[in-house]
């Protein structure tokens, strides 16, 4: 046998045993943690209560596994204000306070934010139960907080351009040089990739007076500022030639 395990107590063995006969399921709806009384513990079917506990509170999740529906997984977050002391033993106990599942822990010590190095710690134990039809998950969900773990897991995938997800932004450097598939822009990052003569990108639209100019090389100009800018020419090209003509007649 591996030296850390769960179990299933007498006593949840027998509630289930009995549940299968009458209908009743078992709800297990908190956790405790224990030191073991200060030695490594040994999970028997005997146990009714942890060694000696030290922490409880409700489950952050009771699940049934994927790998095998008999075999139940529960999961308790000790938050980072709470600790110091070392932690031996885990159960899970039902609306009675009968202790349902037992498992023995690793040695390991919970700080608490006063000692300088604290952070949540999640300790998850499974047990088979056999019947998993027979227990009852009860969670009280205004006493939950999510873990960083168990939110990353929740989180969708990148977005493709087939299905929607995370997206990591791209920087103004990327965005000009227009070759990254995978990151988004932003309208900040967008105008930052402008037209050149090399390369597509945002253009800034010319004025008529802008256009009649002809001198800026950075805008574009549209047709009715390429027809002001054709009639400015031809109208200073024909007041050049009448300019022309008229002093060739003064020869």
């Amino acid at each position: 046998m591996a030296d850390y395990y769960g179990l299933l107590t007498a006593i949840g063995a027998a509630k289930i045993a009995n549940g299968l006969v009458t209908g009743q399921a078992v709800e297990l709806t908190h956790m405790a943690v224990g030191d073991g009384g200060g030695a490594p513990v040994t999970p028997t079917e005997d146990h009714t209560a942890l060694v000696h506990e030290i922490y409880r509170s409700t489950p952050a999740s009771i699940h049934r596994t994927d790998a095998d529906d008999a075999v139940l997984e529960a999961l308790l977050v000790i938050p980072p204000q709470t600790g110091g002391w070392f932690i031996r033993e885990v159960g899970a106990f039902d609306a009675d306070g009968d202790l349902i599942l037992l498992a023995n822990w690793p040695e390991t010590y919970k700080p608490v934010i006063a000692e300088g190095a604290s952070n949540d710690m999640a300790l998850k134990i499974q047990a088979v139960v056999g019947s998993p039809a027979n227990i009852e998950l009860k969670i009280d969900a205004s006493l939950q907080f999510a873990t960083q773990a168990w939110v990353l897991q929740q989180l969708p995938g990148y977005a493709t351009t087939a299905k929607a997800g995370l997206v990591e932004l791209a920087t103004d450097a990327e965005a000009r040089a227009g070759a990254d598939a995978d990151r988004a822009v932003t309208p900040a990052t967008l105008s930052a990739r402008t037209a050149t003569t090399t390369r597509t990108g945002l253009v800034e639209l010319a004025t008529v007076t802008e256009a009649r100019a002809g001198e800026d090389a950075t805008r574009a100009t549209t047709p009715a500022g390429t027809a002001a800018h054709v009639s400015a020419r031809l109208a200073a090209e024909h007041a050049d030639r009448r300019a022309f003509t008229f002093f060739m007649g003064q020869l």
